[in-house]
């Protein structure tokens, strides 16, 4: 066989492999269940309000954001879940988060259900908030980018738990304040009764019989999922 010939052949098998190694790589980099061998080790459904699958949230923390993010959607109707993983795996947050957010459906776009997902990367110091479109009018203008600030320098000092408390507790504070329901006893434990119970909001039970509702004459928000970087 003529040497250009075998130098022809040789060069294509490398090319093909190198080829097939990069998409290898690039597939790695999609978040999936642990059953897919995802390096992230992110799970195929969140498991509460509180999924952290980096293990930097003290039982103390996480307790208390379960608390807190449960009497949120009991009272509100509304969904915010977290997820802390070790590393996007070469993502940008951005992406990482958006595909977390399908694969859950929670802070989706467009998901028919009221959510936020909060997505913090411990390697790389990041997080990103994203929320789907059922939801943004009910968010006070401006109030994720305050709660990213209020995260942002626990996190870069690596302290997630103290981060991701202040950053919650800022944002039911303020979506409190715009709904006007009180937020006094939501870091104890829901009853479980209350489980099934519609969201009802504390004005509602001081309204007389057959009272509508005033027409809201308030412009909705338009903003953009929430970056943290450092």
């Amino acid at each position: 066989m003529p040497n250009w010939i075998l130098l022809c052949c040789c060069s294509a098998v490398l090319f093909l492999s190198l080829g097939v190694n990069q998409l290898a790589q690039t597939a790695q980099k999609v978040p999936r269940g642990p059953q897919s061998g995802s390096p992230t080790g992110v799970a195929a459904a969140p498991s509460g309000h509180v999924n952290d699958f980096a293990g930097v949230v003290n039982e103390q923390t996480r307790q208390q954001l379960e608390n807190i993010l449960a009497n949120l959607k009991l009272k509100t109707g509304i969904e915010f879940d977290i997820a802390t993983v070790q590393s996007t795996g070469g993502q940008d947050i951005s992406e990482f988060s958006l595909q977390l957010a399908q694969d859950w459906n929670v802070g989706a776009r467009a998901s028919a259900k009221k959510s936020l997902l909060l997505v913090l990367a411990v390697n790389e110091k990041t997080s990103f908030t994203r929320f789907s479109k059922s939801v943004q009018s009910d968010l006070p203008e401006g109030v994720l980018g305050e709660m990213g600030q209020r995260m942002r320098a626990l996190v870069d000092s690596g302290q997630y738990s103290e981060g991701l408390n202040a950053g919650v507790q800022h944002f039911v504070s303020s979506l409190g304040q715009k709904l006007a329901f009180s937020t006094a006893d939501f870091d104890k434990a829901p009853p479980a009764a209350s489980a099934t119970n519609s969201p009802v909001n504390d004005q509602d039970a001081s309204k007389p019989a057959g009272q509508a509702d005033p027409v809201s004459t308030s412009t909705s928000i338009d903003v953009m999922p929430t970056t943290v970087k450092t």
